[in-house]
């Protein structure tokens, strides 16, 4: 059972956005478009089938196909970085699938990254957008549209994605260390003006 680590914002509080890098162990059938996760011999996987049904694969099947680890980014919206990461741990069912080594890890190689924006916000719906939400309309963007964060292509001005970039290459950007139980993580920050 998990904990929840969701949190609950009272209303005119500010959360920050965190970029999580996420390292997920793969097998991909080919298949289907069905997502689930197994564990293989204490392994945790992600098993992306291209059906629109469950795996009909077995585990001796899977065994013998190729796995590979892709790292995407996740964003939380959180408080604190340490926050941030144990909503991860608490809401991802991938990091708790796999009792030696779970499907999905935080990627140490890669910062957490606070997103300091003053207009990223979340609608009704709970979808990321730029600028204070539009009433009055069915989608409930913001006024500048979606955040680019959730792959939109406006508000065009906005560099934080080539900026998240730079800092995957730059090993040497300034970066704080946290600790969320035993493990260690760096973070550091993107200021948006």
């Amino acid at each position: 059972m998990f904990e929840d680590y969701s949190f609950k914002k009272e209303k005119g509080e500010k959360f920050m956005y965190y970029r999580i890098p996420v390292a997920e162990r793969i097998i991909d059938e080919k298949k289907g478009t069905a997502t689930l996760f197994v564990v293989i011999d204490d392994i945790g996987y992600k098993v992306v089938n291209h059906k629109k049904g469950p795996s009909r694969a077995n585990i001796e099947d899977l065994k013998k196909m190729p796995s590979t680890i892709i790292v995407s980014n996740l964003y939380i919206e959180a408080d604190s970085p340490e926050k941030a990461v144990r909503s991860f741990f608490g809401n991802s069912f991938g990091a708790s699938c796999g009792p030696v080594l779970p499907a999905c890890v935080i990627d140490k190689k890669l910062p957490i990254i606070e997103i300091n924006c003053p207009r990223i916000g979340t609608n009704v719906f709970g979808e990321v957008i730029c600028g204070k939400e539009v009433s009055g309309i069915p989608i409930k963007s913001g006024l500048l549209g979606f955040c680019v964060l959730e792959h939109n292509a406006f508000p065009q001005n906005c560099d934080v994605e080539k900026r998240i970039a730079e800092i995957d290459k730059n090993k040497d950007c300034s970066k704080t260390c946290i600790k969320v139980g035993d493990a260690e993580y760096n973070v550091t920050e993107i200021k948006i003006k």
